[in-house]
């Protein structure tokens, strides 16, 4: 049988805090995925979702 992989849950927190060192630090957005170990695929969709407005605390 194959593995499933188990996704990964981040806090509103978390991807907020990521977002933040691209969008307002000037960070390579490839630099924070390998630094935070998280998908480029999920870092941009934050970064959509935040300047949409969609990840406000």
């Amino acid at each position: 049988m194959a593995d499933k992989k188990k996704q990964k849950r981040y806090t509103k927190e978390f991807k907020i805090e990521a977002v933040k060192l691209v969008t307002e630090k000037g960070m390579k957005a490839s630099d924070v995925t390998k630094d935070l170990g998280i998908s480029q695929p999920a870092l941009g969709s934050w970064i959509n979702d935040y300047q949409r407005g969609g990840l406000a605390v």
